[in-house]
């Protein structure tokens, strides 16, 4: 238990770091981006919020009780749920942009059916990118404020090693 104790400064800074990343990413124009670019930007996000994700889970080793860290777990684990549902709807988009996909073959022989499942799953990724985002600024203030609580509790030794490796993540 103490091990657990002496890293979980590395692991809240890694989660934090991961998580503020996540944030910044995430306020990218989505819509106006190529079919590639947005694919990029999701598998990007979603990179970091499973990180943090990851980063959360190793710093409640060993910590009793911590309501406020639990539900922020929970936060992250649904926005890596949500990230994954606009990955499903780039991916359903990109192949169905293939020329003789196997998905074409299968659901239309109509060109304008294939467009409209496109623009359809196209709108269905930007929309829940939007949620994100709005769900994100709801939880500015909760976060800002486990984070400052959390920085606060770790000792002068924690508080070191957190803003040592905080700093140094990318």
């Amino acid at each position: 238990m103490a091990s657990s104790d002496i890293n979980r400064s590395v692991h809240l800074a890694l989660r934090d770091k991961n998580y503020l990343k996540f944030t910044a990413l995430l306020k990218r124009q989505f819509s106006r981006r190529s079919l590639t670019s947005r694919r990029k930007l999701v598998l990007e996000l979603l990179q970091k919020v499973e990180t943090a994700a990851l980063e959360a889970v190793d710093a409640l080793r060993g910590i009793k009780e911590e309501p406020l860290e639990r539900d922020f777990l929970s936060f992250l684990r649904m926005l890596d749920d949500g990230c994954e549902a606009i990955r499903f709807m780039v991916e359903f988009e990109e192949i169905l942009e293939h020329e003789g996909g196997f998905l074409k073959r299968m659901i239309s022989r109509s060109p304008a059916r294939l467009v409209k499942a496109q623009l359809t799953h196209r709108q269905s990724a930007l929309e829940i990118y939007n949620e994100l985002r709005a769900v994100v600024r709801m939880a500015d203030s909760r976060f800002e404020d486990l984070r400052k609580k959390n920085i606060e509790a770790l000792g002068a030794e924690g508080r070191r090693r957190y803003q040592a490796m905080f700093n140094s993540a990318e």
